[in-house]
């Protein structure tokens, strides 16, 4: 993307040119790349995904949110919610996380997941899917066990294959290589890819009829960038299925943020899991998965420092400058209170989050000068503002 070190070495060569383009369908970045300043925050034109798909430009999709399969008894969270937590591991400790991958990828697990495959697929439709994984090993080893089974629909094994940075042997994969992987499961040579994280972004594969998610909800934008990659049409595809394997994760809560929008509003994200629809979409959960995703809505941050820092630098890098409150609600009606109050006043939250949008090689120098000091009445006034008046009813509360 542009951002990219490759790709800013192209642009400042063309810097002068009197006409400039750029297009992405990730506005919303994890890599706190602030693309909208390469372009002087001029946007030409913006369309989001439940537009797009309201216009008929991208192929409906119908969701399933199935519970994960918990394993054994002696851990009530499941054998994925452990693998998750091991994210953490000293990579040093590599018994344990061979032992955590061994739990994972079992005939067991596999069974279940096929089951539920062949119960939420599509009849009668061969499938050209995506896997998301949560680890590479975890990719291959089930992508080895898949190979394994037999493919009812089909009449024949699975055929499948797993696309990570590294192969079975540690060894890199060439673009030549994936690029042999995408041209198989697009002419209907596989099943399915394994992948982890190599194709949220940057990857064209309009055949994908199917996407499944074996991993947590670390992001609302990683999880659009992954439905993503089954939403464009394709000849004879009339709608992809995605099929979710929701686990007890504490971050449960970011899957109705992601399929409904945007969100600060614990009330809202409940009140959302009740539709069944968007649009020409469709939306369902099983008993297990909604009750989960209820339980992570009880528990969740919604204040939570990190995601509204994440929330504000995107409405601050999108506009150029320092948002006003009326932007932040503009952005989500629901945040201007939410971050008020997550200091003594919004203010005091604006100089908070410029002196740390300062740091870091990806980011324009601060804002913060810009911000004039105040009287202890103005300061007042503003902490009454935000006591007082920011917790007032909203017009969708009326």
């Amino acid at each position: 993307h542009a951002g990219a070190e490759g790709y800013q070495r192209v642009i400042n060569h063309f810097k002068d040119a009197d006409f400039m383009l750029g297009m992405t369908a990730t506005p919303e970045r994890t890599d706190g790349i602030n693309i909208f300043k390469l372009f002087g925050h001029n946007i030409a034109y913006e369309i989001r995904l439940q537009k797009a798909l309201d216009e008929n430009m991208l192929c409906p999709f119908h969701y399933y949110g199935v519970a994960e399969y918990l394993g054994s008894n002696d851990d009530p969270n499941g054998i994925a919610h452990r693998l998750d937590v091991s994210k953490g591991l000293d990579e040093k400790d590599s018994k344990q996380l061979k032992y955590e991958i061994e739990q994972l990828a079992t005939e067991k697990r596999v069974r279940y997941i096929i089951d539920k495959l062949q119960e939420y697929g599509q009849f009668n439709i061969p499938v050209t899917g995506l896997v998301f994984c949560s680890r590479q090993e975890e990719a291959h080893k089930l992508s080895q066990l898949f190979n394994q089974q037999w493919n009812q629909q089909a009449e024949r094994p699975y055929r499948t294959a797993a696309v990570t940075s590294t192969d079975d042997d540690g060894r890199p994969v060439s673009q030549t290589q994936r690029d042999e992987y995408v041209r198989k499961l697009t002419e209907g040579e596989l099943d399915y890819l394994f992948t982890v994280d190599m194709f949220n972004e940057g990857v064209d594969i309009p055949a994908v009829n199917q996407i499944v998610m074996l991993r947590s909800t670390e992001s609302s934008i990683i999880f659009t960038q992954q439905l993503g990659r089954g939403l464009r049409k394709f000849p004879h595809k009339e709608s992809v299925v995605v099929i979710d394997f929701i686990g007890n994760y504490n971050n449960n809560y970011l899957i109705p943020v992601a399929l409904y929008g945007n969100t600060g509003d614990r009330d809202r994200a409940r009140k959302n899991l009740q539709r069944k629809s968007i649009g020409l979409s469709s939306i369902s959960f099983d008993p297990i998965a909604k009750e989960r995703i209820l339980k992570s809505l009880d528990t969740a941050d919604w204040s939570d420092m990190k995601k509204l820092s994440e929330q504000y630098r995107q409405v601050r890098y999108e506009l150029g400058r320092i948002p006003m409150l009326t932007d932040i609600y503009n952005y989500d009606p629901s945040l201007p209170y939410t971050i008020a109050s997550k200091r003594s006043n919004y203010l005091d939250f604006v100089r908070s989050r410029e002196k740390s949008l300062g740091k870091g090689k990806h980011h324009e120098a601060t804002f913060e000068d810009q911000l004039e000091p105040v009287t202890d009445v103005e300061d007042a006034i503003l902490k009454m503002a935000a006591e007082l008046l920011l917790p007032g009813l909203r017009p969708h509360e009326l």
